[in-house]
């Protein structure tokens, strides 16, 4: 978080790969390289060449990132930055908060790639500028918009599964807006996700969205965004004599989805002085059917914030404050309770950046939130940087961060769960030391980041056959190293690859968390031939072994289960037939690699699909 006047961002822009928009947050763009902590970013051309469906799959090419998929496709996907649980990780798109207020976590089951889009990923407590839920760190999605992605584009898909997908958008600018509709579709017959079953599972998923941003004057403009969703999914959910699932047929699940935000910036002293009023809502229903017996629950939020950030100084030494406050309602409801359960919080905001010479930074925040059911908690965040003459860049972060209990948690009921209101917030602390490397210009970055961090009062479910959620005794510890290597040659030629290794432990005595592995690794290869024409992508993704629980129906009730590590191979190539029309083919999974992300749920096997691309 460092302020740079000149290369500030209109309100809720999506930066580029040097600048950071969620590092900031009055939406104003921050060179990468003036950012302490861990940031890495996923351009449109990354996505693309990696032919993007599922948001989550993309993400496991980013250091400290596991995601955990229960079986197939459309089924509950589970995203961790650093050890962290799932509803750690707080999951912005286009600046709007997409967690339900029922179980505070992002579904990425239900978040497909768009022609366009990009990705931002912050490792690290971020609670002192986003609140509770950025223990782990922060996801933002940027939808593409009317002056990056102008006229009509559209994708058609098929392949294995009678998997269709598609998408379809238009978008143009005049001098003083810029705007875009876009639809999305994912339809599948589905595979199944049982060791011994035969019943496939469906899924679809369909997402409108709208974004548009007009400039009143050079220092009044207003942005907005709209987003819809709905899907439908099958899913298992008996289980044999070990506690394995089996097929479970006539269980799904639907949700539907909406979300909105408008935010209007007034700029003054010739850009020094920016000011953003933002209000966003969201509206999340979701319907289980299992057994023959249905849940439903209703979650709602409203969030309005102004933020206010002023900069001063000379070329050589740069100053930049920021306050804010914001205010959120929240609201939970479901089919077994009449009552309507609200939480409502306050939070206020303070940050100091410095920049000096534009090749060292540090910054400062510190956020307190205050609600009605908890005591007030204070966070904080401190970050700096050095680049040397060599192209050497040292860099450290230290911050602490909270997650309150979810409204599922302390309210909910589901058969076998029963939920305590008595739950303490979760708390964490951490810090990160990194380096990284300029070679040959900008043709090769290389980097390494260790880092520690401690949770306490974490909450998990104990208990057979009904569930409670309790506040464990002890510490849970995640410490690690990050590693990433970016060569992206002239010729065409580029190479990126992460490896991450992760040390998480809970619990008294301490054991191994389930479902982190010690060590993931990827490496993507792209090609593009002279002119553009033909693109080959190569993606090989390992996941070390890890554990995760079972839950026999007999005593113990819960055994501890080793999953195997796997490799995953995936390949995308492209056609480019003129200017309007691409040809493409893509495997995932291309050597059919039987494994298991939670235990006893299978994973998809091959699916091989083709289609075309138009741009007008």
């Amino acid at each position: 978080m460092a302020p740079s006047a000149a290369l500030a961002q209109s309100p809720e822009g999506a930066g580029t790969d040097d600048v950071v928009v969620t590092a900031s947050i009055i939406g104003e763009g921050v060179p990468r390289d003036l950012i302490g902590g861990s940031i890495t970013t996923l351009s449109a051309d990354d996505l693309e060449q990696r032919g993007t469906r599922q948001l989550a799959d993309v993400l496991r090419d980013v250091p400290g990132v596991e995601v955990s998929r229960s079986g197939c496709l459309g089924c509950t996907t589970q995203v961790r930055l650093r050890g962290a649980e799932a509803n750690h990780t707080l999951v912005l798109v286009d600046g709007i908060d997409l967690a339900s207020p029922v179980s505070r976590e992002a579904d990425f089951s239900t978040m497909l790639g768009e022609d366009g889009a990009r990705v931002e990923v912050l490792r690290g407590q971020q609670s002192a500028l986003y609140g509770s839920q950025a223990i782990g760190g922060v996801i933002q999605y940027f939808t593409p918009d009317g002056r990056t992605s102008p006229g009509v584009r559209a994708r058609l898909e098929y392949g294995s599964f009678n998997t269709f997908s598609g998408n379809l958008q238009a978008g143009g600018s005049s001098g003083k807006a810029d705007y875009i509709a876009s639809f999305t579709a994912y339809d599948s017959d589905g595979t199944t996700d049982t060791r011994t079953g035969t019943r496939d599972l469906g899924y679809w998923n369909y997402t409108l969205s709208g974004k548009a941003h007009y400039a009143f004057s050079d220092t009044v403009r207003l942005f907005g965004v709209v987003r819809w969703n709905r899907n439908r999914s099958d899913f298992n959910s008996g289980s044999d004599s070990d506690g394995a699932l089996i097929d479970t047929p006539g269980n799904y699940a639907t949700a539907e989805n909406l979300v909105g935000r408008l935010a209007l910036q007034v700029d003054a002293l010739g850009g020094r002085w920016s000011n953003n009023l933002s209000v966003e809502g969201l509206d999340a229903r979701s319907s289980s059917y299992s057994f023959g017996s249905p849940y439903t629950s209703r979650g709602t939020r409203v969030k309005t914030a102004f933020v206010t950030a002023i900069a001063f100084g000379d070329d050589h030494i740069k100053h930049k404050l920021t306050a804010s406050v914001d205010y959120q309602h929240e609201t939970f409801e479901q089919v077994y309770d009449a009552a309507r359960h609200d939480l409502d919080t306050i939070g206020l905001v303070g940050v100091y950046d410095l920049v000096v010479d534009e090749d060292t930074a540090f910054s400062a925040s510190v956020r307190n939130d205050s609600n009605n059911r908890f005591k007030s908690f204070t966070s904080y965040r401190v970050q700096a940087t050095h680049s040397f003459p060599t192209g050497t860049r040292l860099r450290a972060a230290a911050g602490s961060g909270i997650q309150y209990p979810t409204q599922f948690e302390l309210f909910g009921y589901s058969g076998t769960f029963l939920a305590n209101p008595g739950l303490r917030p979760e708390k964490s602390e951490g810090w990160e030391a990194g380096i990284e490397q300029k070679l040959l210009g900008k043709a090769i970055l290389i980097g390494a980041t260790y880092f520690s961090n401690v949770l306490t009062d974490k909450i998990s479910s104990m208990g057979f056959p009904v569930s409670t959620p309790v506040n464990l005794a002890g510490r849970a510890h995640q410490k690690g190293v990050e590693a990433f290597a970016n060569i992206h040659l002239a010729d065409g030629l580029a190479i990126d690859a992460a490896y991450t290794y992760l040390d998480s432990t809970d619990g008294v005595p301490p054991t191994q968390t389930v479902r982190r592995a010690r060590n993931i690794a990827s490496a993507n290869v792209n090609w593009s031939a002279p002119g553009d024409r033909l693109r080959l992508n190569l993606n090989v993704r390992y996941n070390g072994s890890q554990f995760d629980n079972a839950f026999p129906p007999a005593p113990p009730y819960q055994v501890l289960e080793r999953l195997a590590p796997y490799t995953v191979v995936n390949v995308n190539a492209e056609y480019r037939l003129g200017e309007k029309f691409t040809l493409f083919v893509r495997a995932d999974n291309l050597f059919d690699e039987r494994y298991e992300e939670v235990w006893s749920y299978v994973a998809p096997g091959r699916l091989v699909s083709g289609g075309v691309k138009a741009r007008f």
